[in-house]
Order: C-alpha cells, then structure tokens, then sequence
C-alpha cells in the first residue's frame, strides 16, 4: 500500500526491485494519491484521492477494522499499548467509511474494500512519503496509518510494517506554543496546492504575492 508516495518517479532503482517482487509474488499494489503518478500506472488498484485528506480514510480503515472483527487480538494483546483508548475514540466519533466518503472523494464501498483486504491478509506493508510527512497535519497522519497497521498485525514481523520514507515534519515535530492563536493576525489560506493559486488569482482571503518552494533532489 503506497500513499502518497511516488517512488516509481523519484527512488526508480528501489521502486524497480520491489515491484519485480511483488509481481513474481502477485502481491496485490494499491497506490493512494491525486494524480496518476508513473507508481500509480503499476499499481493494480490506483484511489484518487482528495489531496490532504489521508487521515480520514485510515480512520475510516481503522473504524472498518475494529466493527467487523478484523482486529488481531493475539498482538494487540502481547504488544500494543492504549487499544482499548483507540477503539474508544474512533467508535464515538464515527469516523466511518460513509464519513470519509465525501471528505476524501474515494466511495464508501471503495474504503470497506481496502480495509477488508487490508485487515484479511496474512502480510502487509504501508509505505508513506512526502505527500504525508511535508503536509501541515503531518505527525498525526502517520500516527494514525501506524495505528492501523499496529492493530491489525502487521508490524514487527517479516513482511510487514509502516514505513515512511520521506522526510518531513514528523521527524522532529514539536507541539504548538499555547499562544500561538493569538500570534496570528489573519486566516490562513488553505493547505494545498489549488488554495494557493485561488489566493493568487482572487487575492482572497489575502493576496497571494510571491512563493518559494524548495525540492529534495
């Protein structure tokens, strides 16, 4: 499971030798990004989804694993702390496939498929990149795919695990000043990409006027 992450593009060399596993192994890809990236022309199942909207759907994922007993009991027993608190949380505030539905752009049916199959198999593995680990809510939207993966098994085990391979905010986040509602002045323009271009053709909610964007090579 690759989420937004396009190594095809940027890691060719690594992408190529486990793809060549995978296919001789006819282990099933599924690749989770906006755009159809050359990863995602590989993939036996490419989700659309909406950009920034990654946590809702391994919520939704996880709601889906919990309700339909898919939870490996055995290793959240021995080895994962706080489940019980999770389950709690994620069962009351509902995030269900139906609630992620309209938020991600991918439909319900698409989620319980992905989540069945995911929480089903014996092995699987989560890669993340820096679609994840450079967007602003970052820290917790890995927290979350850990969590998934966490609950269901696939960790610590041979062919398994979640795994991101960027770099980027999580690394080294730090938790926000108390004051800092107070330190800004003005609404912020919106995370992504189409929010800054609106901003720079409309000048709402403020103009826009200048950006700089720096790329790892």
């Amino acid at each position: 499971l690759f989420v937004a992450y396009n190594p095809a593009e940027t890691r060719p060399v690594y992408f190529g030798a486990v793809n060549d596993w995978r296919v001789k192994h006819r282990a099933k890809m599924v690749v989770i990004d906006p755009r159809q990236t050359p990863t995602a022309s590989k993939a036996d199942q490419w989700l659309p989804i909406r950009a920034g909207t990654d946590m809702a759907l391994a919520l939704a994922m996880m709601h889906y694993v919990i309700t339909h007993d898919l939870v490996d009991k055995a290793f959240v027993g021995k080895w994962v702390e706080g489940y019980d608190k999770i389950k709690e949380f994620i069962l009351e505030k509902k995030y269900t496939p139906e609630w992620a539905a309209p938020i991600t752009d991918i439909p319900k049916e698409t989620i319980e498929q992905l989540a069945q199959e995911y929480g089903s198999v014996e092995k699987a593995v989560i890669f993340t990149g820096r679609g994840i680990d450079q967007h602003s809510n970052g820290v917790q939207t890995n927290r979350v795919w850990h969590m998934l993966a966490a609950i269901t098994g696939n960790w610590g085990r041979k062919g398994t695990g979640c795994f991101s391979l960027g770099g980027g905010s999580h690394r080294g986040a730090m938790r926000a000043p108390k004051n800092r509602k107070a330190e800004i002045k003005r609404r912020g323009i919106r995370r992504t990409a189409p929010g800054w271009i609106d901003a720079m053709k409309t000048g709402k909610p403020y103009p826009l006027k200048a950006m700089i964007w720096t790329c790892h090579a």
